[in-house]
C-alpha cells in the first residue's frame, strides 16, 4: 500500500500527537475543509512550526528502516521532481498557495535525509534550480542545504542550483529576507539582489530588495558582511544598514540604534524607522495583498517611525490615521489614503 503514497504523506500520516499534522494529512489527501486550509497555512506560517517538524521528521528518520523498495524510491523521486517543476494548474489556486509552504518546510528535510538514499538520482535529475516563492499575504521559513536559515517575507523568492554547499553558496534573491547563516569559512555565503551581492561566512543580517523599490538595503544583527557591486565593496558591522540607490548606483552606509528593528517583521510586527507613506504602502500591499491608492502625491513623502504589535491591516491604517493629516477608506481589496485638511499637523 505504501508504495502508492508520496514519501512525505507516508511520513504524515503516522502524526497523531498534534491536530495541526492531521490538518496536514488531510490536505494532502485532499480532504481537508477551507476552515482547516486556512488553520493549516496559519500554522506553517508560524517560525516555530518548521521546528517541530523537524524534530518529528528526525525522530521518524531515526526509527525508520535502513531500506525501502525500488517502487517507493520511484515514488519518492517523483515527488521531489513536481516540486522542483512545479505545476500548480492541477491543484486548485488556494490549494497550491499552502502546498508551496509544505515545500518550503517538509523538502528541504526530504532532501537533506533522502540523500543517502537518493543522492545519484537527485543530482542527475536535478537539472533545474530549486525555487522557494512566497505570495503576497503570506511568509515562510525553510532551511537551506548546509544549514542555513531564511525567513522569506510577503512577495519573495530564493534560488539556488544544483551545486550549492558543493562548489560554492550562492543564491539569488528578490524580496525581503532574514538569514541566518551557516559558518563556512571556505565557502561564503553570498546572497545576490540585482545588482548587488551581499557576502557572510557566520552571521544573520536582513536583506529587503524588491524589483519595485528604488533602493536595496542590508542590516546586519551578528558578525560581519561584505556588501558589493562591480564597482566597490562596504564592510559592515553589528548596528550598521547600507543602502543602495538604484537610480544613482551609489552606497550610503548608517549606524543605527537596533538593527532587529529591520527584522521585527518575521515576528509578525511592523516596524517603521523615519520612512515615507509610500514605502509603508507598497509594504502594506505585500504583506495584506491589498492595492493602495493615495490620493495625492504630496501624502506619499510623510514619514513614520515605530512599532505596531497588533498589526492587522485595520490597526495599521488608525494608527497612521491618528497620529497624521491622513484618513482611510477601504473597499474589497483597495485602500484609499487621502490628505483630512480638518485634521491638525
Amino acid at each position: 500500500m505504501w508504495g502508492q503514497i508520496p514519501f512525505y504523506v507516508y511520513i504524515l500520516l503516522a502524526m497523531t500527537e498534534n491536530g495541526h499534522y492531521r490538518i496536514l494529512e488531510k490536505f494532502l489527501q485532499k480532504e481537508a475543509t477551507s476552515s482547516e486550509i486556512r488553520q493549516l497555512s496559519e500554522w506553517l506560517c508560524r517560525p516555530e512550526s518548521q521546528k517541530e517538524l523537524s524534530d518529528y521528521f528526525a525522530r521518524k528518520w531515526e526509527s525508520a528502516p535502513h531500506t525501502i523498495d525500488l517502487e517507493l524510491q520511484s515514488n519518492m523521486l517523483e515527488v521531489l521532481r513536481e516540486k522542483i517543476a512545479p505545476r500548480p494548474k492541477q491543484l486548485p489556486h488556494r490549494m497550491f498557495k499552502v502546498m508551496k509552504y509544505v515545500a518550503a518546510i517538509v523538502l528541504p528535510f526530504v532532501i537533506g535525509v533522502g540523500s543517502y538514499l537518493l543522492a545519484d538520482k537527485i543530482s542527475s535529475s536535478r537539472d533545474k534550480d530549486m525555487v522557494v516563492s512566497v505570495d503576497n499575504g503570506q511568509k515562510a521559513a525553510l532551511q537551506l542545504p548546509d544549514g542555513t536559515k531564511v525567513w522569506l517575507n510577503s512577495g519573495s523568492h530564493i534560488r539556488y542550483d544544483k551545486s550549492y554547499n558543493k562548489q560554492d553558496r550562492i543564491v539569488s534573491f528578490e524580496g525581503e529576507a532574514y538569514f541566518e547563516v551557516a559558518k563556512d569559512k571556505k565557502r561564503p555565503f553570498i546572497v545576490k539582489v540585482g545588482a548587488v551581492s551581499v557576502r557572510a561566512v557566520g552571521t544573520a543580517f536582513n536583506v529587503k530588495g524588491y524589483d519595485n523599490d528604488n533602493t536595496i538595503t542590508a542590516t546586519l544583527m551578528e558578525g560581519k558582511i561584505d556588501v558589493f557591486d562591480s564597482k566597490s565593496s562596504i564592510r559592515l558591522s553589528p548596528n550598521e544598514k547600507i543602502t543602495f540607490d538604484k537610480n544613482r548606483l551609489t552606497f550610503e552606509k548608517a549606524q543605527i540604534y537596533d538593527a532587529n528593528i529591520a527584522s521585527q517583521w518575521k515576528n509578525n510586527r511592523l516596524a517603521f524607522d523615519s520612512e515615507t507613506l509610500e514605502d509603508i504602502g507598497k509594504a502594506l500591499e505585500r504583506m495584506y495583498n491589498v492595492q493602495m491608492v493615495f490620493d495625492t502625491e504630496a501624502i506619499k513623502q510623510i514619514r513614520f517611525s515605530g512599532t505596531i504589535k497588533n498589526n492587522s491591516l485595520e490597526s495599521v491604517l488608525q494608527l497612521i490615521s491618528l497620529t497624521s493629516p491622513i484618513d482611510y477608506s477601504i473597499q474589497n481589496s483597495i485602500v484609499t489614503l487621502k490628505f483630512d485638511k480638518n485634521k491638525k499637523d
